[in-house]
């Protein structure tokens, strides 16, 4: 026996060696003592020699299979093996044996949570605590568990009843961080982690909950300062690689992103993060079906990951695989549903695909995440389908400090030079290509006054090389590729360049850069027509606009101060070519002599009320058909609502593609008048139609995107189309429709208008832009703060 005691004396010691040569000593004298079978298999495992240590338990379970506790430890040793169900078994063992066994139902809770079987783990963790309140391994292991299934309010109770019973725990406070950062309750969130890192200032997974914080706070440099150290001391150094790449990837250092992605990925080819990281870096260089592949290797590789779905799902719509799309958005929902712009996503999906089953209760819980600190959605979408300005600002400054587009110190501006009398204007923008924006903008680009101006194109996107680009870029003095620049690089560029006044054509679409405004490129920063509202910025100084998109009692609703133009706040390309024959009705597959409505809108501006009100319409105007733009898909589905709203399927016409946009723009002399969209009206597709001599009815509501057409009808010389509320567009479309030659005087209006209306007269709106850009400039050389500039 003093063998036997002197092993377990050596053992105590942690003389692990002399303790199992004393433990082998003593069975080889006593082979049928479970108690030192049991005791060599827990020293072999402290070793580290887990399949020896495995097969000692496995020799005393024989002798003795009633032992609850050799069955729990069996079930730890598998675990730690990999051998994840027969670990499962062991523990249903134990507890089978002894149903009050709280250790091995926590036990029992981690190899589920292993095997991503989460809401099993927290029925064997809720069990553990039931037996045991004070447990707080159990209620630590919970608290991980919540967080994995994204619940951190609950997550935060358990950690701080952990903290109660075990004050100073490290580990529960970088739990604790963990949540709170999830929460944007950064306040708190830091208080906990300096604890838990002055506790243990090199612990590798407290190094990395602090670069993520600090990523998330903004503070890239941080957050690759930590990261760094967390490299030295982490045993997994993917994590570590991969929350580099991220943080570079964030500050747009493409070669550092993409090196510490590569790292992290020879290091662990299924490292979630830097997967994403990849496919971000792909998206953002246009390259789509890269990207996808990436989210989609994320999604394989961990099939439990909410943000792998997100984004998967994000890019499968990008690429109008929608039906996979929504499937994939649906499985996200279920993993973790309160990502930011999940549900923005969800709807997104829904309109393009004209499903609209469940749209109204998902757009009341994205009125309700509004709410929410921890949630935001991707503002061109709440435009979409809230017309409620204040709430459109919450949700726009709720992104852009979850993109981190935060108001950082503002850096000195040079003096400007006396002998300069240009102000350097620069636009910013991903879209200096064939696209909406650029077509808007190129003749008052080519009109610009260059006695007075100097202008610069900062192209912030993926490069383009169409006709449009090519004479955008004979329109600045300076055309500057910077896709590639960090946008603190980007702003510096802009400030060594001197630039003035930095307009931003871009705003919260695609491939935005808001960031590069964070970091101060100009004096006088501006939001101007890419995106239709306000960007909830503290760092954006102006947004222009007119009278009739942003009536003046309104201006609380906008971060901005509001510079207005006069007349409309959307320049007009008056040079546009418009093909001198048009088609014939039957070439397009529309009947003769009936009343054509028409509404060239993308159909994700669809929703089910102005649908409803389309029918309603129809109906009652017999005959007469809607011409609307769509794929095939959307086509059949749009005629089966019809059908079932009592309007026959073939009353919808659907425009096939044309190959040039002046072909397109002639195809609008065969409709008698454009129904519009609401909330958000057509823009830049209303602008087609007016300048190709198509009247508009629109019904104007309260948010910037839903007062657009209004806008533009006035400046065209057509106020009386801009109805004030559904029931007033009903009756003016049924009117004009049934009312012989009304149709045919307003297009004849329109066309006699071309002479005098501000909207046709591009040379004017350049000069009145001008003119705002000076005084703008003028407010900022006299030291005063940015204003509300009426019209002169």
């Amino acid at each position: 026996m003093e063998l036997f005691n002197q092993a377990i004396s050596l053992h105590q010691q942690g003389r692990l060696p002399e303790a199992r040569q004393r433990y082998e000593q003593w069975r080889r004298m006593n082979p049928a003592d479970i108690n030192a079978l049991q005791l060599l298999s827990v020293c072999l495992a402290q070793m580290g020699e887990l399949p020896q240590a495995l097969q000692m338990l496995d020799q005393a379970i024989a002798l003795a299979p009633q032992q609850p506790a050799f069955h729990n430890n069996r079930a730890n040793m598998l675990r730690l093996l990999g051998r994840l169900p027969e670990a499962l078994q062991s523990c249903t063992r134990a507890i089978q044996l002894k149903p009050d066994y709280a250790e091995a139902y926590n036990n029992r809770g981690n190899v589920q949570q292993e095997l991503k079987l989460t809401d099993l783990a927290l029925k064997d963790y809720a069990e553990a605590i039931r037996l045991n309140p004070g447990y707080v391994e159990a209620l630590y292991n919970a608290a991980v568990a919540r967080q994995s299934l994204q619940q951190h309010t609950q997550a935060i109770a358990m950690l701080q009843k952990v903290l109660q019973l075990n004050p100073g725990l490290p580990q529960a406070l970088a739990r604790l961080a963990v949540s709170f950062g999830h929460l944007r309750q950064y306040d708190q969130a830091k208080q906990a982690l300096d604890q838990a890192l002055q506790a243990d200032p090199q612990q590798a997974e407290f190094l990395l909950i602090a670069a993520t914080m600090a990523t998330e706070c903004g503070h890239y440099e941080e957050a690759i300062a930590y990261s760094e150290r967390a490299l030295v001391q982490s045993a997994n150094q993917s994590a570590a690689l991969a929350k580099l790449a991220y943080a570079h990837h964030v500050l747009r250092n493409r070669v550092k992103a993409q090196h510490y992605a590569e790292k992290a990925l020879q290091a662990d080819p299924y490292n979630t993060e830097a997967l994403l990281v990849q496919g971000h870096r792909s998206a953002n260089d246009g390259d789509r079906n890269a990207a996808l592949a990436y989210y989609l290797r994320a999604v394989s590789h961990d099939p439990h990951s909410g943000p792998a779905h997100l984004f998967a799902g994000q890019m499968l719509l990008s690429l109008k695989r929608l039906e996979e799309a929504s499937l994939m958005l649906e499985k996200a929902r279920r993993l973790a549903p309160e990502q930011s712009n999940l549900l923005g996503t969800l709807i997104e999906v829904k309109l393009m695909q004209s499903d609209w089953d469940d749209l109204d209760r998902l757009r009341t819980e994205l009125e309700q995440s509004l709410h929410q600190a921890h949630i935001d959605t991707q503002p061109l979408t709440l435009c979409k389908v809230l017309d409620d300005p204040a709430l459109l600002r919450q949700g726009a400054e709720k992104w852009g400090l979850a993109t981190n587009q935060r108001d950082l110190p503002k850096p000195k501006f040079a003096r400007r030079d006396p002998r300069r009398n240009k102000i350097r204007v620069a636009y910013f923008s991903a879209d200096f290509g064939e696209h909406p924006v650029s077509l808007l903008m190129l003749e008052t680009l080519e009109k610009h006054d260059r006695e007075r101006f100097e202008l610069f194109a900062f192209a912030i996107g993926p490069a383009h090389n169409d006709d449009i680009n090519r004479r955008v870029r004979m329109c600045f003095d300076r055309y500057l590729e910077v896709h590639d620049k960090a946008d603190a690089d980007v702003a510096d560029m802009a400030r060594q360049i001197g630039i003035d006044i930095a307009i931003d054509l871009t705003g919260y679409t695609l491939n935005n850069r808001t960031g590069i405004f964070a970091h101060r490129a100009a004096p006088v920063q501006v939001n101007y027509l890419g995106f239709p509202g306000t960007l909830g910025a503290p760092f954006m100084d102006y947004l222009i606009a007119d009278l009739r998109v942003i009536p003046e009692e309104w201006q609380s609703a906008y971060t901005e101060q509001i510079a207005y133009l006069p007349d409309q706040f959307m320049p007009n390309d008056t040079r546009r070519a418009i093909h001198p024959q048009a088609p014939t009705r039957a070439s397009q597959q529309l009947p003769e002599d009936v009343f054509v409505f028409c509404g060239f809108n993308n159909l994700s501006k669809l929703t089910p009320d102005v649908f409803d009100s389309w029918m309603r319409i129809l109906k009652a105007c017999p005959g007469s058909v809607l011409w609307l733009q769509g794929a095939s898909e959307q086509a059949a589905k749009l005629r089966g609502l019809a059908q079932a709203r009592g309007i026959a399927g073939e009353r919808l016409v659907f425009a096939s593609r044309v190959p040039t946009q002046a072909e397109h723009l002639a195809r609008y002399a065969l409709a008698d008048l454009f129904l519009d969209t609401a909330p958000y009206n057509a823009h830049a597709t209303a602008m087609d139609a007016l300048w190709a001599g198509l009247p508009l009815l629109t019904c104007m509501g309260r948010s910037f995107a839903s007062r657009v057409a209004g806008s533009l009808l006035t400046a065209a010389g057509l106020p009386e189309l801009a109805c004030q509320d559904r029931a007033e567009f009903e009756r003016l479309a049924i009117e004009i429709a049934s009312t012989p030659g009304r149709a045919q005087a307003l297009k004849a209006q329109l066309v006699d208008q071309r002479a005098q209306a501000p909207l046709f007269d591009n040379a004017r709106f350049t000069h009145n832009l001008e003119r705002l850009y000076e005084r703008m400039y003028e407010r900022h050389l006299q030291s005063l703060p940015p204003a509300t500039l009426l019209p002169e």
